[in-house]
């Protein structure tokens, strides 16, 4: 009893930093615009998709390469439930993070033959900073954390009791994980060997079956498109790589660097900085500091754990190896850890395994301070725009926008653009906008010529004529007719076209 009452305050405390502050600190841009306008689309247009959003190293080439849509339906889903509530996609992947931390309590509860133990290695994961921050936005990566952990609890099932349900499972939420994210498959298919080799031939038909069945439309997509996903792949990793500025970062980064990168791991998991996501960390290391402290974590992690010489941790002592080296070679200047999420668990029980109370208690004290920080991170967001003298707009605003929009009287065809970030199609308005069944649709993000309306959204009028974005002059002769302040160094600017 005792210790599934500290299951369930472990689970009230990762809530309250999931969701805490969220409307106002929701960093609503890019990828995550794209994709909730995307899922929007889905329930207000029957938008319906098997391909998903576009993989960073094919985008913007002559061969887009893109994931599943899963993503998309996932934040549908999430829309749906909260009757088009913004957050809603947000929602929905805390909600299967919950589950997952169910199985990871199993998992760990299996693996140990311990609960408090089952009880540590839930706490690292559930509260780890770079988790809790990626936990606070919509982006497809971030469901692999949620789903990765329900992967390993029957992966484990599947190496130790060898259940035909287990290795069926396995394999479903093995196509559930590549669907959300490519890079996944490596280090399913490296892990899969130490389950090969224990299985028998039935079993192993049950894996795969499980891992076919989930992936099937992107099967059927590739062999109705003539393989164009696969072809685009070993397009932009071969030709492309050659002519592309996008991919020079990664091919001209040393080799040492990258392997280098590997030890970064664990200081981002205790409480360091990521790529995607912006909070000011107490473990405000450079990369030196970084990379000498992680070495140290990282020896002792593998060396302690192998000198136990318990073959159950060393399979998972050499998973999480391989995916720490795979994973830095995409790398540019920086470590991305998304392509570790899936071992993410995997680091949590090797990190278990070392545990004693003094450790547990410092952790704790880096994971509050750490995680109070990120409740309030739209200031880290702000940080990287300073050049507008004004901070990023919040919710707040673009639902303001869209009242304002909703009541003001304008003639059609129109359309939206912005300058505060460069998104000059204004994603994340659009969904505030497309949402709202009483304003008139827009039209799409790339038709802006031949408008009767333009409505801009931005710090001041001087910045608009600055930036001289295709957006604005795509239709001559507009002409400011009003101003709508949202806040201060924040305005909503209504162009029409002189008759």
């Amino acid at each position: 009893m005792k210790n599934k009452i500290l299951f369930l305050i472990i689970i009230i405390i990762s809530l309250f930093f999931y969701t805490f502050n969220l409307y106002h600190t929701y960093f609503f841009s890019g990828d995550m615009a794209r994709d909730t306008l995307a899922s929007l689309r889905i329930l207000k247009n029957k938008e319906f998709t098997v391909i998903g959003p576009p993989i960073s190293f094919g985008q913007y080439g002559i061969r887009e390469v893109y994931f599943s849509s899963l993503t998309y339906y996932m934040g549908a889903l999430g829309l749906a439930l909260t009757n088009f509530n913004v957050l809603g996609p947000v929602y929905v992947n805390i909600f299967l993070m919950i589950f997952g931390l169910y199985f990871l309590y199993l998992f760990g509860k299996d693996f140990f033959k311990n609960e408090n133990k089952a009880l540590i290695m839930v706490f690292l994961y559930s509260l780890s900073p770079p988790i809790v921050a990626h936990l606070r936005f919509f982006w497809n990566p971030n469901f692999i954390i949620s789903i990765a952990p329900i992967f390993w609890y029957f992966y484990y099932r599947a190496l130790t009791r060898k259940e035909n349900f287990s290795c069926l499972f396995t394999g479903i939420f093995a196509g559930i994980l590549f669907l959300f994210h490519y890079f996944v498959l490596p280090i399913i298919i490296f892990s899969s060997f130490f389950l090969i080799k224990k299985l028998s031939f039935k079993k192993i038909f049950f894996l795969i079956f499980g891992f076919l069945i989930v992936i099937s439309p992107l099967i059927f997509f590739e062999i109705k498109n003539h393989f164009y996903l696969t072809k685009a792949i070993i397009f932009n990793l071969t030709e492309n790589a050659k002519f592309n500025n996008l991919y020079k970062p990664i091919f001209s980064r040393p080799l040492t660097l990258k392997i280098l990168d590997i030890f970064q791991i664990p200081v981002i998991f205790i409480g360091s900085q990521t790529e995607a996501t912006h909070f000011y960390p107490i473990l405000n290391l450079d990369y030196l500091q970084t990379i000498i402290l992680g070495f140290i974590i990282f020896l002792i992690l593998i060396i302690k754990n192998i000198q136990q010489k318990n073959n159950k941790i060393n399979i998972f002592v050499y998973i999480f190896i391989f995916n720490a080296l795979i994973s830095s070679l995409p790398a540019h200047e920086n470590y991305y850890l998304r392509y570790f999420f899936i071992s993410l668990p995997i680091l949590s029980l090797i990190f278990t395994n070392l545990m004693n109370k003094k450790m547990i208690f410092l952790i704790m004290l880096i994971f509050l301070i750490t995680n109070t920080r990120i409740l309030y991170s739209q200031k880290a967001h702000n940080d990287l725009i300073k050049e507008k003298d004004t901070p990023y707009p919040t919710i707040y605003h673009m639902e303001k926008v869209a009242q304002i929009i909703e009541k003001e009287k304008f003639k059609i065809p129109y359309n939206i653009t912005e300058n505060f970030i460069g998104d000059a199609r204004a994603l994340y308005l659009r969904f505030f906008i497309e949402r709202n069944k009483n304003i008139p649709k827009p039209n799409d993000e790339i038709n802006y010529t031949n408008l009767k309306t333009l409505f801009v959204f931005a710090p001041n009028l001087e910045i608009i004529k600055k930036e001289g974005r295709w957006e604005f002059f795509a239709t001559p002769h507009l002409k400011l007719t009003k101003k709508y302040k949202i806040d201060k160094n924040k305005y909503l600017f209504k162009f029409e076209v002189e008759e």
